[in-house]
């Protein structure tokens, strides 16, 4: 519909926090995403922009606290996000599948994040885990074939099972002293020369 108004597909991307452009009437997805971004919110509500396959770039308002499950879920063209400092939780699935997701940077407020939140970020390079957080989730980042190295908090206690499964560039992980349980197949299919060291 919008090529056909407008001559052109549509591409774009989005800054949720402040839009400065006009809204065209007939797109759902643009509408929402503007007067979404006029609210204050503390949580965004359960695959809220799932299977958006337009979405490259997002910059969420810094009013939230809360990210529930599959937010982002399937979002292949998604390559950067922007958290804001305040939120506490992510829920499980959040990018599970944006497939062109290079980089990561979790805000050290969050305490806990859920099972599979990266699971097929088959581009994803670099993540900055938060510093409170004390266990890695079942399947966390399984099949994020591009993650070549993890460094975990020192506070971290378990690594849930299937966490880095078919991470295949994975090189080196530091695991540090204070964790007590490792999941079952938590490093399956990673490569044999991958470095895993025990801290402490």
């Amino acid at each position: 519909a919008y090529e056909a108004a407008y001559g052109e597909p549509l591409e774009y991307t989005y800054d949720a926090s402040a839009f400065e452009f006009p809204v065209p009437e007939n797109n759902a997805g643009v509408e929402y995403l503007w007067r979404f971004s006029q609210m204050k919110m503390t949580f965004i509500g359960d695959g809220a922009f799932g299977y958006m396959d337009a979405l490259k770039s997002i910059t969420l308002p810094a009013s939230l606290t809360n990210l529930t499950s599959g937010i982002f879920e399937n979002c292949e063209n998604l390559k950067s996000v922007s958290l804001p400092s305040c939120i506490t939780y992510m829920g499980e699935r959040t990018f599970y599948q944006c497939g062109l997701l290079e980089s990561v940077s979790l805000p050290d407020r969050i305490t806990e994040i859920a099972d599979a939140l990266f699971v097929a970020c088959r581009s994803l390079k670099n993540v900055s885990l938060p510093a409170n957080i004390k266990r890695i989730g079942s399947s966390e980042f399984s099949g994020c074939t591009s993650l070549d190295g993890i460094t975990f908090p020192q506070g971290v206690t378990n690594i849930g099972e299937y966490a880095f499964s078919g991470c295949s560039a994975l090189s080196s992980v530091l695991i540090p002293s204070a964790v007590s349980g490792i999941g079952k197949n938590a490093f399956e299919k990673c490569p044999a020369r991958a470095s895993v060291r025990f801290l402490g």
